[in-house]
């Protein structure tokens, strides 16, 4: 047989052979079990029926609301833009550190699913974020509408962040009874938080 005529047969086998092999590699890639979005020992808490009331709606002051500024993903795990916001997210939530607090919610895992359903008139689609601050009413959180990006979350969870510096006019420092009732204040809310982090844990 002429080269050439061997050289056509070859390339036809080819031809025949490539298209099943990729269709073969791309089912085993589809077919293999996903890891979960956020892993254990994440930055990122998963959220589930079983931690929510601990990490969300924990009382403080009598009111109930997170002890620190909450932000919680709604995310499905067959969602590409959710895998995309993923890496992201793990690193605003580095970042950020114990500052705030950066949460995930599974909306197709059986635990969490009666959490996504009371949140479900803010999530319009996935991923949806959105945001808790301290001590407020946890069935009205904000809705997070800026960039996807690591850099983006954090800049808006600062400014977020409800300020604990108050502005004292000069007139007030001299004043001995405001003083008195500010340190007592602040001592009773230190005291009220570390009894309350202390029978958490």
């Amino acid at each position: 047989m002429a080269p050439l005529t061997v050289s056509l047969h070859m390339m036809a086998a080819r031809t025949r052979v490539l298209p099943r092999l990729s269709l073969a590699l791309l089912l085993v890639h589809c077919l293999q079990p996903s890891a979960a979005f956020y892993e254990s020992g994440s930055s990122v808490v998963s959220l589930t029926r079983s931690n929510a009331d601990r990490e969300l709606l924990r009382a403080v002051k009598g009111r109930q609301g997170p002890e620190v500024l909450t932000i919680v993903e709604f995310y499905r795990e067959g969602c590409g833009f959710c895998a995309i916001l993923t890496p992201e997210y793990e690193k605003a939530a580095a970042r950020l550190g114990k500052m705030v607090k950066l949460a995930a919610v599974n909306t197709e895992d059986p635990a969490a699913r009666d959490l996504a359903g009371r949140y479900g008139s803010f999530i319009k689609g996935v991923p949806t974020i959105l945001v808790f601050k301290p001590g407020a009413d946890t069935a009205a959180p904000l809705v997070y509408n800026g960039e996807r990006k690591a850099g983006a979350i954090v800049k808006y969870a600062h400014e977020t962040m409800p300020s604990s510096v108050a502005s004292v006019r000069w007139s007030q420092l001299m004043d001995g009874a405001f003083l008195t009732e500010r340190l007592a204040s602040s001592s009773s809310s230190s005291s009220s938080s570390s009894s309350s982090s202390s029978s958490s844990s």
